[in-house]
């Protein structure tokens, strides 16, 4: 389970915080969209689970683990059960297909042969198969975004932040993505997608938290109605 804990991240420019105290709970594998707001906000909510920022108040947990208690070598195995999801996707380009698939199986206790198999079978399974040898620099743009998602899926990751994964896509290559991130979630994975438009996901009904101007965050979870889970101090 996720939990942010009267959450709070300063805007370093000044003016209203990124984040304001934030107090709510995602469950394990829940579906998540965190819309609206500045992208700057978005961010910082990303970058505190993944371990690359701490919060300025409050505290993130991850299954009752503290996130920013974490030292240098708990991040790196936080990160091996959070993984990322973006439209600008970080892969080696002169690398394949299937190696930057197979990358985060190093930091495994597994065979060679093995981390092989399975991120051969993260690839089959997304579709990218005809394209495992390809140099990752010379594919497609879906296909380059699929890859990060057959990534995420070959290191066994129970958590996804998908920064808005669709961006800049036809209409067909969005409906692509909307199928892997259902693929994940149905594998059981917490998904926890961040995106101004939130079009391309809203079909699927997951719950909406909404970025305020403010900093704060309103929960529109479906079926109940909307209730603020962040409130301005006094």
């Amino acid at each position: 389970m996720i939990r942010f804990e009267q959450t709070t991240v300063h805007d370093p420019s000044g003016g209203a915080p990124l984040l304001r105290a934030w107090d709510v709970k995602i469950a394990r594998g829940e579906r998540v969209l965190l819309r609206g707001g500045r992208a700057e906000a978005r961010a910082a909510a990303f970058a505190l689970l993944h371990g690359e920022q701490r919060p300025d108040a409050g505290a993130v947990h991850l299954d009752g683990v503290e996130i920013s208690a974490l030292d240098r070598d708990g991040v790196q195995r936080l990160r091996r059960v959070v993984a990322t999801w973006s439209h600008a996707p970080r892969l080696l380009p002169h690398a394949s297909l299937l190696d930057n698939v197979a990358l985060p199986l190093r930091f495994l206790s597994l065979p060679p042969a093995l981390q092989r198999a399975r991120a051969l079978a993260a690839v089959e399974d997304a579709g990218l198969g005809e394209h495992a040898h390809r140099r990752a620099g010379l594919l497609a743009p879906l296909h380059q975004r699929l890859t990060e998602a057959a990534r995420a899926a070959a290191s066994g990751a129970s958590v996804l932040l998908a920064d808005a994964p669709w961006l800049g896509l036809d209409e067909a290559a969005c409906a692509a993505v909307q199928d892997a991130l259902h693929a994940a979630w149905l594998r059981g994975v917490t998904v926890l997608v961040a995106a101004a438009d939130p079009a391309p996901l809203l079909d699927a009904r997951p719950r909406l938290l909404r970025l305020l101007p403010d900093g704060a965050l309103l929960d529109e979870h479906p079926g109940r109605g909307p209730a603020l889970v962040a409130l301005a101090a006094p």
